[in-house]
């Protein structure tokens, strides 16, 4: 059984996505799997570009794989936290 923050944490979660409009409850599992997904590349390039900066390099310099390249230039998430 989770208790405690996590449980408070998942419950203010899944009501966000009900009052948001989003009912069913595995859209809303759809839903959190793609954010999760999304957190977890965003966590890798930032892992790559912490590494790049002890290098003494740029991001740039070494070969990050873009999975979903943006024609705007890169986009990630660390500006939503």
């Amino acid at each position: 059984m989770i208790t405690g923050e996590i449980k408070n944490r998942i419950d203010s979660i899944w009501d966000t996505f009900w009052t948001g409009g989003i009912t069913n409850s595995i859209t809303i599992l759809e839903q959190m799997t793609y954010l999760f997904f999304m957190k977890m590349l965003d966590d890798s390039q930032s892992a790559k570009e912490a590494n790049a900066n002890i290098m003494g390099t740029t991001p740039n310099n070494i070969p990050i794989v873009t999975l979903f390249p943006h024609p705007l230039g890169p986009k990630n998430l660390s500006p939503f936290r």
